[in-house]
């Protein structure tokens, strides 16, 4: 997900902000006709949580850009899944808390 952040940042990272929450969206549907940068913001966070989903348990992710410097700031990227089996609710943001979940986070300057 860091590298298709990198890849759609936009000039000065303009873009970044695009990623905030867009793991909850739909698939829109414009990779065959061409994405604004939007709408290839809500692709990847789409396709990557179905990837979450098909493999890892309960598997899910979110994605919070920092509020209105994006450019600038980090952003952060949660992988959660149920790595035990205990029936958590991982796929929700947020995923349910140790030890339903396990959760791994990880912050870059895009």
């Amino acid at each position: 997900m860091a590298d298709r952040i990198r890849a759609n940042r936009g000039e000065g990272g303009a873009n970044v902000v695009n990623y905030l929450k867009v793991e909850a969206k739909d698939d829109p549907g414009c990779i065959e006709t061409g994405c604004t940068p939007l709408a290839l913001a809500q692709f990847d966070g789409w396709h990557w949580n179905q990837t979450n989903a098909r493999v890892l348990p309960s598997g899910g992710g979110s994605i919070i850009p920092k509020a209105g410097k994006a450019a600038s700031g980090p952003v952060k990227i949660t992988v959660s899944w149920d790595d035990n089996r205990a029936g958590g609710n991982c796929a929700k943001v947020p995923a349910d808390p140790p030890p339903k979940c396990v959760s791994f986070v990880v912050e870059f300057i895009p």
